[in-house]
Order: structure tokens, then C-alpha cells, then sequence
């Protein structure tokens, strides 16, 4: 794959609150069980890309975390990518500019917490490359029951145009949360592309493929600059007219499409913003990025609906550490984790849930559809369902915990009964 890969992992995860830790860069927070930058990692590795071609973006917190893990702990190839600092709260497209020295060629954006099948990234490529694109994205159609409050924020109103014979081009986005009662769209826009499809149940999986010229439109972008809501914008406008684009820009891909043209008519459309649709619904492709898709996540993995698989040995049917304590009079059902370390009590019930590194679990403990990070303590006879517990956390002797998140260093105290919550330590 002739092209470099930016992997944007400098961000703080302040919508996954309460999850990641102050002291915990978001990229090394784990799905089930590994960092979350191991997932892209692996992808990379899959499509045959070369360490020397990826560049990582870490802030300064995170940055010693990251740089011994992609030495030390990471098994795959990927050992010496080019590691790019910048620091804590720059937005991603201030990143992406950091980076930019770095970069010779067109070049591919992946965030650190999209979890998507390898097989997206060859075909993707090749239609950037086909059709000269000035950016790729990749969309994945939402099924109904996911167009939920819960989502609502990450949902984007997209304009579509397809002409028979050429790729979908990309002709508008804006957020959902932008969007009351109408959604009005430019004249200039409609001259252009009179025929336009406006979509609410397209994700934007945040994966880009930028030409590299793109990259010198970053300094003229508006503070803060970030990549989707700075970049793929002008990006947008650019498609549409002219004078949004960099000096001299326009001149040179004229002349680049020219010359490789078996006319010498002028072209209209040298920059153009092309959609890579996924087209198979079996195919995966979700983001990590808040507690709730964090939870879900996490149990795709352990439930094989990605390609990517725990580290932990399987042991029937789920995956569970040599180094675990597990009564053999406890029941953990197929597609559970359970990481190094961890004592599970007897007669106790596991069931579509990972549990971290180091975790101590009571006699006739329930868990079903939960996800429970490294050192946690759970006592007797508690039954937590469709919930996330951080780490450190400690829940007493008969308690009930819901549908919630419970922070680091919480206390659960016994008998307490727990349901839609959200509890964290407050200092």
C-alpha cells in the first residue's frame, strides 16, 4: 500500500467520562484486554503496511506509556513508527498539522478508537487512487434500532450524489446536533449537484484518505482546528468552489489531471470528496469513543463479531487466562474474558462479559453484559448487568448495579441497589 497512515492517538477521552484516567493516555485504555491501540496496530499489520510508513500522535501524557508498549509489549510488526508529540488538549487537526513534516504522500487518518476489519482498507485505497480523490471517507449504514438518543451525537445528516458509472461523492455533512427543525442547503450546491440524497443512517467511521496536498490547507484553517469538523469541511467547500482552496493548488492538479487525460478538456472537478460505503452489514466497523459503544465494544470482541481475537487462551469457548482462578463450580459462558490474574468465588455466573488483569470476584456473583476493568473487587452474592466498572472499584456484598457506570476507587457499599447511574469519586 503505497501510503503513509497517521493514527490520531493524543486524544483524552473526555466523552468516555468517567473511564479514562488523568494518568491514562485514551489509546492504551482496554478493549477486551488489550490497549486500544493494538487494534489499529493489528490492522495495519494485516494490510501489509510498514512500520517506517505509520506515524503515531501521542500527547505529552501519554507519550512514555505509548512509546513502551509499541517497543516492549506490542507483538505484531509495528515496533518504530515515527512517534509525533504534541500537547494534551491540542484538537486533531492542530495534530495532524504537528505531524504534517512527516508526511511525503497521500496518507491515511485512523483514530485510535476505531475498531474496523482490515478488508475496509486495500479496496478504499484503490478508489482514492482510481479516481484521484482529494479525500475518502468511509461510511457505514446505521440499521434503525441504532438510531437512538444514545447515538444521536455521533450521527451525522450527510449529502449524497451518485452518478451512474462514478464513485459516491460526498456533498455536505453536518452534525445532528446542529440540526433543529430544517436542513438547508447552499443554491451553489444544488446548481452543482442537483441530485442529492440527504442521510441520517450513514456513520462516519472517522477513517479518512487525504491527497497530499491537503496539507496545505491546515494552517489556513479556523482555530480549533480538528479533522473532521475543520479539514473534511473546507475540504467540502473546496469541492464547490474554487477560491476556498490553497493558492496554486488548483493550477497544479489541473495540470497533473491534463496530463494524464486522453482529452485536453478542462476539468471542473479536481477536487472531489469521494464515500467508501460499507456494503455489507456483516462487516465491522464501530467506534470506542463513548462509555456506552465502549461497553459494546468490548463484548463484540469477546463474541466474535470482529475479526480480532483476545489474547487470553481459549478455554471452552471462552477465553480465559492460564494464570486466572476459576472455580470450577463457577459457570463462564462462551465469549466471556477473564485476564491474568483474576479469582472468580464458586457457583458464581459469567456471561457475555469481559473482566480484566488482577480482579476478585465472591461466591454467587452474577455478571451478564459487563465489562470490568484491571484490580476490581466484587463481593458475594452481587449481580451486575449491562454495566462498566473502572478500575480499582469495589462492590460490597449483595448489591445490584444496572445499566450503569461506576468510576475508579468508587465503594459500592453492601446492600446498595444501583440502576441508570453514573458514580464517581469526587475530590
Amino acid at each position: 500500500m503505497d501510503m503513509q497512515v497517521v493514527i490520531l492517538a493524543g486524544g483524552q477521552g473526555t466523552k468516555m467520562y468517567p473511564l479514562v484516567e488523568s494518568t491514562t493516555p485514551k489509546s492504551m485504555m482496554p478493549i477486551a484486554n488489550r490497549p486500544m491501540l493494538s487494534y489499529q496496530l493489528e490492522m495495519l499489520e494485516q494490510c501489509g503496511v510498514q512500520s517506517s510508513d505509520v506515524i503515531v500522535v501521542v500527547n505529552e501524557t501519554g507519550s512514555a506509556e505509548v512509546r513502551k508498549y509499541m517497543t516492549s509489549v506490542h507483538p505484531g510488526a509495528i515496533k518504530e513508527p515515527t512517534i509525533v508529540e504534541t500537547p494534551d488538549d491540542w484538537p486533531s487537526g492542530a495534530a495532524l498539522e504537528k505531524a504534517a513534516p512527516h508526511i511525503t504522500r497521500d496518507f491515511i487518518v485512523v483514530p485510535c478508537d476505531s475498531i474496523m476489519d482490515p478488508a475496509l482498507l486495500h479496496p478504499m485505497a484503490d478508489l482514492h487512487r482510481i479516481h484521484d480523490g482529494s479525500l475518502t471517507m468511509l461510511l457505514k449504514p446505521l440499521p434503525a434500532s441504532a438510531l437512538s438518543k444514545q447515538n444521536w451525537a455521533a450521527q451525522d445528516f450527510i449529502g449524497i450524489h451518485e452518478s451512474p458509472g462514478k464513485p459516491t461523492r460526498v456533498v455536505s455533512m453536518r452534525p445532528a446536533t446542529q440540526v433543529n427543525d430544517h436542513l438547508s442547503l447552499r443554491k451553489s450546491l444544488l446548481r452543482q449537484y442537483p441530485s442529492v440524497t440527504i442521510h441520517n443512517t450513514l456513520l462516519d467511521a472517522h477513517l479518512y484518505i487525504f491527497s497530499h496536498w491537503v496539507l496545505r490547507t491546515l494552517p489556513e484553517l479556523k482555530q480549533p482546528k480538528t479533522v473532521k469538523g475543520s479539514l473534511v469541511q473546507h475540504l467540502l467547500k473546496c469541492q464547490l468552489s474554487s477560491k476556498y482552496a490553497p493558492e496554486g493548488v488548483l493550477d497544479s492538479l489541473q495540470d497533473e489531471a491534463l496530463a494524464m487525460s486522453c482529452s485536453r478538456s478542462l476539468r471542473t472537478d479536481v477536487i472531489s470528496c469521494f464515500a467508501y460505503v460499507i456494503d455489507n452489514e456483516a462487516t465491522y466497523c464501530r467506534r470506542a469513543n463513548t462509555s456506552f459503544s465502549y461497553l459494546q465494544v468490548n463484548l463484540d470482541i469477546g463474541a466474535g463479531k470482529a475479526t480480532y481475537k483476545p489474547l487470553e487462551s481459549l478455554q471452552k469457548k471462552a477465553f480465559i487466562d492460564s494464570s486466572a482462578n476459576v472455580s470450577k463450580e463457577t459457570a463462564v459462558g462462551p465469549g466471556c474474558i477473564v485476564g491474568a490474574g483474576t479469582v472468580i468465588g464458586v457457583r458464581s455466573s459469567i456471561k457475555h462479559s469481559v473482566v480484566g488483569k488482577n480482579c476478585k470476584i465472591g461466591d454467587r456473583v452474577k455478571l451478564s453484559n459487563c465489562v470490568v476493568l484491571d484490580n476490581v473487587t466484587i463481593d458475594d452474592e452481587s449481580v451486575l448487568s449491562h454495566s462498566t466498572v473502572c478500575r480499582n472499584a469495589i462492590i460490597g456484598k449483595d448489591c445490584t448495579v444496572d445499566k450503569s457506570t461506576i468510576g475508579f476507587h468508587y465503594e459500592v457499599h453492601d446492600d446498595t441497589h444501583v440502576k441508570d447511574d453514573l458514580l464517581v469519586v469526587v475530590e
